[in-house]
């Protein structure tokens, strides 16, 4: 059986893998945004921290070293950054009348000079310098007010740390790579035990046909996997019976009628050559073998239908006795007595039923002049008991055996009848018996459950 394009196994590892990969992606760009916000946070503060102090050195307006106040801007800016010790990336400057005099850098990191430019050229006190390689300076000016311009600089240069970002972001991918590459083998294998089922299912349909409704798929666990496997099993054993019952239908009319076929023929073909007489005993003849053949016909239909079309429904079980009984009387003539009513009620088809007993009352009403007895109760809360007894000759052990048999002829009966009565019981997850001891009459009887079983 070819396999099919698109497998239900590889969409569900493809699903699974996107899914993990989508998540894990979206958690490493979010940690990258985040953790470059910090960085921004982190950078903008410490410039205010060195404005800040600078502010705070300028007001005083005292030198340190001499304990005098400042002659000019410039000397105020030397002796602030003489007394500075910039941290990693972190540059300060000094420009007086727009030159630059002084710088201070960490780890001898030249002073970027689109820095300087940049702070020169501005008329905000803040801002954000993007460098040409992926990182950003960070910097903040104050205006130093004296006889001569000067600004005060701090510029923090983060690029160091958005590589490390950057490094680190890469590192995630790849491990978001691996997550995912682990989660499709892991999908790969629950795919597969997901998929088996389904794939033996797909098979036995492939091997399903009109001569070959045997195979079944075999069910494990309970789940939806399990209950549709259950389910297809079930539909298989309805279409089997549904088979069985048509090609047990044509045997049984092929066997049966091809004997009332072959008198009406022969008695057909002497019709030319036989005289007025001879004529009109094969015409009676014919009649009586057509009309055998739809009493047969009839009697096949009645035992296809027994166990397809019934209809279960809560009975009152003397109610439907005693219309029973009506009945049975008037098939055998008054002849027929009840000698135990059932009670309580019961999930039966009482028409199959009726028409079960029906059954038995006449095939007790061609061997018996006597009384016929019907009995039916209730046994143990579960089961519906129903019997019908003769004082006929009774059935040898051999008999009963094979009295229940489709076309097991007794006297000048078709074979049908008890055969019905069985299928009506099977129907109803029951069965038919007989018990008899020559000469002492016979005992039929259908033992069905009172309840439908549920599986």
């Amino acid at each position: 059986m070819p396999k099919p394009k698109r497998s239900i196994a590889w969409r569900i590892i493809a699903w699974n893998v996107a899914i993990v990969l989508v998540a894990l992606a979206a958690v490493v760009m979010l940690t990258d945004t985040v953790r470059r916000a910090e960085i921004a946070t982190a950078a903008n503060h410490d410039v205010e921290q060195e404005i800040s102090q600078f502010t705070e050195f300028a007001t005083a307006g005292t030198n340190p070293e001499t304990d005098e106040s400042f002659s000019s801007s410039q000397e105020l800016l030397e002796s602030y950054l003489r007394q500075q010790v910039p941290k990693t990336g972190e540059s300060m400057f000094a420009l007086v009348d727009g030159q630059l005099v002084r710088q201070i850098v960490a780890d001898a990191t030249p002073l970027r000079q689109e820095v300087v430019r940049e702070v020169q050229g501005a008329s905000q006190s803040t801002g954000v310098l993007e460098l040409n390689d992926a990182g950003f300076a960070h910097w903040g000016r104050v205006s130093v007010e004296a006889a001569t311009p000067a600004v005060f600089a701090v510029s923090l240069d983060t690029s160091a740390q958005h590589e490390q970002v950057t490094h680190q972001t890469r590192l995630f991918l790849l491990m978001a790579l691996g997550i995912a590459a682990v989660t499709g083998l892991l999908a790969w294998l629950s795919a597969q035990r997901i998929v088996r089922p389904i794939r033996k299912l797909s098979a036995v349909t492939a091997e399903i046909s009109d001569t070959n409704l045997t195979r079944r798929v075999p069910v494990r666990g309970k789940d939806e996997i399990a209950q549709l496997a259950t389910r297809f099993n079930d539909m298989l054993d309805r279409i089997d019976h549904a088979y069985s019952a048509q090609r047990q239908f044509l045997d049984d009319a092929g066997h049966e009628l091809r004997t009332p076929i072959t008198v009406v023929r022969g008695h057909l073909e002497l019709l030319p050559s036989a005289d007025e007489e001879q004529r009109e005993r094969s015409m009676e003849m014919c009649f009586s073998e057509l009309d055998r053949m739809s009493r047969m016909v009839n009697s096949l239909i009645t035992l296809a239908k027994a166990e397809k079309f019934m209809e279960r429904r809560p009975t009152d079980l003397s109610d439907w006795f005693i219309e029973l009984e009506d009945k049975a009387e008037m098939l055998s003539e008054r002849r027929t007595y009840v000698t135990e009513l059932p009670e309580g009620e019961a999930d039966i088809d009482p028409d199959r039923v009726t028409e079960a007993v029906l059954e038995l009352v006449s095939n007790a009403v061609k061997y018996t002049d006597g009384p016929i007895e019907i009995s039916g109760r209730v046994v143990g809360d579960k089961q519906l008991k129903i019997t019908v007894r003769d004082e006929g000759p009774g059935i040898t052990a051999e008999e009963q055996k094979k009295v229940f048999e489709r076309f097991h002829h007794s006297g000048n009966s078709s074979g049908l009848g008890l055969a019905i009565v069985e299928s009506i019981a099977h129907s109803h997850g029951g069965r038919a018996w007989v018990r008899s001891t020559p000469p002492d009459g016979a005992t039929f009887g259908l033992t069905i459950p009172l309840r439908k079983e549920t599986a």
